[in-house]
């Protein structure tokens, strides 16, 4: 089972609508920041008895998700942490109220090896990424990544066709980051670690899994990216997977949660 840990602000939107219009009926999107608990699991996995793929916020090594599936093959893509970042601020100051940095930044710092290994320990990241991660894209090189992780997943006939998710309609907040040098230190200062460990996928891991591709990558891209040009994120298996997690999995998983919380009620 494919199991793609979504880090927020590097293109995460865009690979679940792929994976929306590939696997449909048999791919499961994770409410965000919500599945944490064994028993939500669970319930994906009674929903989803021949799930091929799945994504979210908490898709994450070394949690309760590996229990209930035991070797999934986990893939993400990073971003250079400062881009990240700051497209990350640009995302709550758009959404709503703009963030104070200095208040704001304590709780993104560090943020791709928070999400790789659980804390803010480059050392430990690329560990988990080297032994539990079979693949990872770069949001800088994302085109190529896509046509990589085809490769990567054995599924040679996947459509990669796709319209760009979650694309900011104001540059403001950003422009206004970049143009303060003690903003730009302040947030440096904060992602040492993610810094590491993208540059030890730029120098390390992403080169391998080019090598692993072949000598053909160039010219796949050149024809992949004419594709995009007429390119849409609509498909049947995408509509009825859609279908299917608002009005099965979504509407099941508060019934589920209700039911356990009953005393005495135990859950088959």
């Amino acid at each position: 089972m494919l199991a793609f840990m979504h880090i927020r602000k590097t293109g995460g939107l865009t690979m679940r609508a792929i994976l929306r219009k590939n696997f449909g009926i048999n791919n499961c999107d994770c409410p965000i920041n919500d599945v944490i608990r064994l028993e939500d699991w669970e319930w994906v996995k009674r929903c989803y008895p021949t799930l091929v793929s799945l994504q979210g916020h908490s898709v994450r090594v070394g949690t309760e998700f590996e229990q209930v599936f035991p070797n999934p093959r986990f893939f993400t893509i990073i971003r250079n942490p400062i881009a990240r970042c700051i497209s990350h601020y640009q995302h709550a100051a758009t959404h709503g109220v703009k963030p104070v940095l200095k208040d704001w930044i304590p709780s993104v710092a560090n943020e791709l090896c928070k999400a790789i290994c659980g804390e803010a320990n480059s050392d430990r990241a690329i560990a988990v990424m080297e032994n539990k991660i079979g693949f990872v894209g770069l949001t800088e090189s994302y085109n190529e990544s896509i046509l990589l992780w085809r490769n990567w997943t054995g599924f040679p006939d996947l459509n990669l066709t796709y319209m760009s998710k979650n694309v900011a309609s104001s540059s403001a907040a950003k422009s206004e980051l970049k143009n303060d040098p003690e903003a730009m230190e302040l947030i440096q200062s904060h992602h040492i670690e993610d810094q590491k460990l993208f540059d030890y996928v730029c120098q390390t891991v992403y080169p391998r899994q080019k090598a692993e591709y072949g000598d053909s990558l160039a010219a796949d891209l050149s024809e992949y990216e004419q594709q995009l040009s007429r390119a849409s994120n609509l498909s049947l298996p995408a509509l009825l997977g859609c279908l299917k997690r608002h009005l099965v999995y979504k509407r099941g998983l508060r019934d589920w949660r209700a039911e356990l919380q009953k005393p005495h009620k135990r859950v088959a």
